[in-house]
């Protein structure tokens, strides 16, 4: 790693799922319990993992031939998945280290993500981290598009992007933002190889476990 690139960063913006935490898992089987209780389930049914989750619900009707609501199935969602992130989600290999080191060395961190506030706080309650802000879709009515998200929490948090990092496994969502100064630090997730490809290319550093950033 190049510590140089980094020396000057003050403050750390993290995505959640996926790259603060293995939550692909959790997600399908939260959605799976979430089928039984809307009584549409079938044996073998395929959950295809999307970044998007209204996609995955649009990919589920389609295939299967459902006309499920949006609305209802987040609302069972959130209920089957809070319980899952509280006991058994776990953090990426090295976050817990990272963190520590972080605040041990004044530098604030923050949570972006369009999942919901309560899974982020049932996660760092777990492991006894405590964030400086969280940011999400639901909270701001921002999209990660374009870096959207990202860029309005630089601007509240009061940080220029000169002095952020923002880790991140996606790398369609911060492509646009690269040019505004701030580093780019992309998270291995077994990602298809297109996007492994453009999350390199991209990033300052490409990363598999947090330590690496540490220094």
């Amino acid at each position: 790693m190049n510590h140089e690139l980094f020396e000057q960063v003050k403050a750390y913006f993290i995505d959640f799922d996926r790259t603060l935490v293995d939550s692909v898992k959790i997600e399908k089987k939260a959605l799976k319990a979430t089928l039984k209780v809307l009584g549409v389930y079938r044996d073998g049914m395929e959950i295809e993992h999307k970044n998007n989750f209204r996609e995955v619900i649009s990919n589920i009707n389609s295939k299967y031939g459902l006309n499920l609501e949006f609305d209802t199935v987040e609302k069972e969602f959130i209920k089957q998945a809070l319980p899952l992130y509280e006991k058994e989600c776990e953090l990426k290999d090295g976050a817990r280290e990272f963190w520590l080191w972080a605040k041990n060395n004044n530098k604030k961190i923050y949570i972006i993500t369009l999942n919901e506030r309560i899974f982020v706080q049932a996660v760092l309650r777990k492991y006894g981290l405590e964030a400086d802000g969280i940011y999400t879709r639901r909270d701001t009515g921002i999209h990660k598009r374009d870096g959207a998200l990202f860029l309005y929490a630089f601007s509240h948090s009061g940080f220029e992007p000169g002095e952020c990092a923002v880790i991140e496994d996606y790398p369609y969502y911060i492509i646009s933002i690269k040019e505004t100064g701030c580093k780019i630090v992309g998270m291995y997730d077994n990602q298809p190889e297109d996007e492994i490809n453009l999350l390199y290319d991209i990033s300052d550093i490409f990363i598999k476990d947090f330590r690496e950033l540490i220094f």
